[in-house]
C-alpha cells in the first residue's frame, strides 16, 4: 500500500498531467488571437509554443521542489482527510495555473512550499489558503523576503516590548542589499495587501520608512518558515 507521502505526490500529478493538456489550448481559444487579423495567427502560434514550454518547465521544477518540500514533513503531520478531499485537487489546479507563467525560478519555490504546507495538520483547515496563493501570485519574492526580514527583526527580543519593535526601510534595505526606494515602493504594496503597515503614519514631521507586520503579516512569514535568498 502506497504511503501518504506518494499518494499525496501521485494525486497532484494526476491533476498536474491533466492541465498541462487543457490549459493553454484553452487560454489561446478563449482568447480569441487566432481571429485577429494577418498577426492574430502568428501570435497564437508563437504564444503557445512558448507558453507550453514555460508551463513544462515550470511545472518540472514545481514536482522537483514539491518532493523536496514533502522529505521534510513528518508523515504523521500529514492530513489524510484534506489530502483525499475536492479541495486539494482545486489547490493543486490553482497552483499549478498560478505557477506556470511565472519567471521567477524562486517562486516556484513558494508555491511548492505553500501547497505541501497545505497538507499538514497544521495548516489543512486555514481559511484563507487562496489568500496566501494569490499573494505568492501577485508579489515577487523580494516582496517575500522583505516579509521575512520584519518578521525576523520583530520577534520579541528579551526586555523589549514586542509591540514596540519597528522594522526601518535602510534596515531592510541593509540586509537585502536592496536600494532603499525599492525597499518602499515594495513596502508600499505590501500594506496593500495588508501585510504589513505603516508605523508612524498619521503622527507629526511623518517621514515613510517604519514598518510592523500586521497578524495577518505574521500568519504569511510564519507560514513560509525561512527568508529566500
Amino acid at each position: 500500500m502506497q504511503n501518504i507521502k506518494t499518494r499525496t505526490l501521485a494525486t497532484a500529478d494526476k491533476a498536474i498531467r491533466a492541465l498541462n493538456n487543457t490549459i493553454i489550448g484553452k487560454a489561446l481559444l478563449d482568447s480569441g488571437l487566432s481571429l485577429v487579423p494577418v498577426i492574430g495567427p502568428a501570435i497564437s502560434s508563437a504564444l503557445g509554443s512558448r507558453a507550453l514550454q514555460l508551463l513544462e518547465d515550470n511545472t518540472r521544477r514545481f514536482v522537483e521542489a514539491l518532493r523536496t518540500e514533502m522529505e521534510r514533513i513528518d508523515e504523521a503531520k500529514l492530513d489524510t482527510r484534506f489530502i483525499e478531499s475536492d479541495e486539494f485537487v482545486s489547490i493543486v489546479l490553482d497552483i499549478i495555473a498560478r505557477n506556470a507563467k511565472t519567471y521567477e525560478q524562486q517562486k516556484v519555490r513558494l508555491f511548492a512550499r505553500a501547497f505541501a504546507n497545505f497538507t499538514t495538520r497544521d495548516y489543512s483547515d486555514m481559511p484563507y489558503k487562496e489568500g496566501f496563493i494569490d499573494i505568492i501570485d501577485h508579489l515577487s519574492v523580494n516582496h517575500a523576503r522583505i516579509v521575512a526580514v520584519i518578521h525576523e527583526r520583530s520577534c520579541k527580543p528579551p526586555g523589549e516590548n514586542e509591540h514596540q519593535i519597528v522594522v526601518t526601510a535602510e534596515q531592510i534595505s541593509s540586509e537585502l542589499k536592496i536600494d532603499r526606494s525599492y525597499v518602499e515602493a515594495w513596502c508600499e504594496q505590501l500594506v496593500r495587501y495588508g501585510l504589513i503597515r505603516d508605523a508612524v503614519l498619521g503622527t507629526y514631521g511623518y517621514r515613510p520608512g517604519r514598518y510592523k507586520l500586521t497578524d495577518y503579516g505574521k500568519a504569511f512569514a510564519t507560514f513560509l518558515g525561512e527568508k529566500f535568498q
